[in-house]
């Protein structure tokens, strides 16, 4: 194996493909233009029932209604697409796991199965994580857990191995059935799934700790770590902090640890009786890495881009877990200010800081504590709302941007003079009357003004020196990234 440093950062991105195929991979235009028409109303449809209620064990069946064909209203029209989509790889993909996706909220796992085994879909799909999510469900639903979880985890096997892993070793571990895998060539450390006999997935990854990466260069042996990510759970499983990663730390090593420490009940912090997975792990892609994330379909995947946006579109886009949908949203509404009421802006701001682009992110973040205010004192829900956005966002800019005192300053005047140049968004509260709207604003813009917000800002020296105290950066801006358009004036 070669030298580079092995932890979740690392896995993911030696898991991650450069050019994810979904996006063009066999586009045919008369499918992509029906997809563009159609995918969002089938998308955002009702479903036909409830997801079945089951106990996910090693016996849990659940039997389709003899009914079944009948109640799904969409059937017809997802097998009309399909057919004009036939060639297109992609898009046919999305419309069975729709279509699956429906069937199993219809109490029909079998039917699921079988659109799903339809479904061409490769490791680095956007989709790839979903199918492998909803094939999971539809096997537990037909088989409960045993029947599920070898399939899965072969299958698991296969993307692992399309990503360069390779099968070192199956072990167990007080009744956990174990694989480990190790990367041929870029990583140090080793990725182990178990099976637990309850059912239930446990996955560690054993090498050089995330928090050790960025210290390598100095040249002192990191020290090793083994770390345990379950559908809710995470926690260290080494006690000894100490160790260092040479060769010692062999794969009998690892074992040896696991050993000790799950023999301790109180260490083992994963020691309870609940079977199999909910329904379903937000977290598949910590449990099965190589599957990658599961994101769910929002109905803006055939969005034609030159179209725009729909405000809804926009928001789901904005939310979406999909890094390059965010990202292609925050440009959008950045580009239309006004385009999504301004509470949406907090998502633009995160796409930012997610891009590495902190003076943009934090430029868009003095404006959206403006444009939100009014909201604020107009619906006491929305002021929790924001309060607690800007608890999560507001110490990351406000950090970073404080190191230099100036620029700092500079930057905060150029959000304040901005936010009073692009045309505001066009609904106000509901039952807000437009005179008290249009007060309520100029009362917003008041408190965030330059006299108000930067007149009585500590002097230069005293910000400066509270900031060290504090063991905060003095100083140019690190990593700034992209710098602000030329129109955000």
């Amino acid at each position: 194996m070669g030298t580079r440093a092995f932890g979740a950062a690392a896995l993911i991105a030696l898991l991650a493909h450069a050019a994810p195929a979904w996006a063009e991979d066999g586009a045919v235009p008369e499918c992509r233009a029906a997809m563009a028409a159609q995918w969002p109303d089938l998308v955002r449809a009702d479903r036909p029932g409830n997801p079945p209620v089951i106990t996910i064990g090693t016996a849990a069946v659940v039997e389709e209604p003899a009914n079944a064909l009948t109640r799904d209203p969409l059937r017809g029209d997802l097998a009309k697409l399909a057919e004009i989509c036939a060639k297109d790889r992609t898009a046919l993909a999305d419309i069975l796991i729709l279509d699956a996706q429906r069937a199993r909220f219809n109490a029909e796992p079998q039917r699921a199965l079988e659109v799903l085994a339809r479904a061409d879909v490769q490791p680095g799909d956007r989709s790839y994580g979903l199918y492998q999510a909803e094939r999971l469900m539809a096997l537990t639903m037909t088989g409960g857990i045993d029947a599920a979880w070898p399939a899965v985890l072969d299958a698991h096997e296969q993307a692992l191995a399309a990503s360069g892993f390779t099968l070192e070793r199956r072990f167990t571990v007080q009744g956990i059935a174990f694989r480990a895998y190790a990367h041929k060539e870029r990583a140090k450390g080793w990725l182990l799934i178990g099976l637990r006999p309850n059912g239930e997935i446990e996955t560690l990854r054993a090498g050089i700790p995330d928090w050790a990466v960025r210290y390598a260069f100095e040249g002192d042996t990191p020290p090793f770590d083994v770390s345990n990510t379950r559908c809710t759970i995470s926690g260290k499983y080494f006690e000894d902090g100490g160790a260092t990663f040479d060769e010692r730390m062999n794969l009998d090593a690892i074992i040896a640890i696991l050993e000790a420490n799950y023999a301790n009940p109180e260490r083992d912090g994963n020691a309870d009786e609940r079977p199999g997975v909910p329904d379903f792990c937000p977290n598949l892609k910590d449990m099965l890495p190589a599957f990658g994330p599961v994101l769910e379909f929002l109905g803006t995947e055939y969005r034609e881009k030159s179209a725009g946006y729909s405000e809804l579109d926009l928001q789901l886009a904005l939310q979406s877990e999909d890094e390059a949908e965010r990202a292609a949203a925050a440009d959008y509404l950045l580009d239309h200010p006004d385009a999504a009421d301004p509470m949406n802006l907090i998502y633009a701001v995160t796409a930012l800081i997610e891009r590495g682009d902190m003076e943009r992110a934090t430029f868009w973040y003095f404006i959206w504590q403006t444009r939100t205010r009014p909201w604020m004192a107009a619906d006491s829900n929305i002021a929790q709302l924001r309060g607690a956005l800007a608890a999560g966002v507001g110490p990351v800019v406000l950090e970073w941007v404080g190191s230099d005192y100036d620029a700092m300053m500079a930057l905060w005047r150029r959000a304040i003079r901005y936010e009073l140049q692009f045309p505001l968004y066009k609904r106000a509260p509901q039952g807000v009357k437009a005179k008290d709207w249009t007060r309520m604003i100029a009362e917003a813009r008041d408190q965030n003004s330059e006299a108000n917000m930067l007149a009585d800002f500590p002097a230069k020296a005293d910000y400066e020196a509270k900031r060290q105290e504090n063991g905060l950066n003095v100083g140019p801006w690190i990593n700034p990234g992209r710098p602000l358009k030329d129109e955000w004036r």
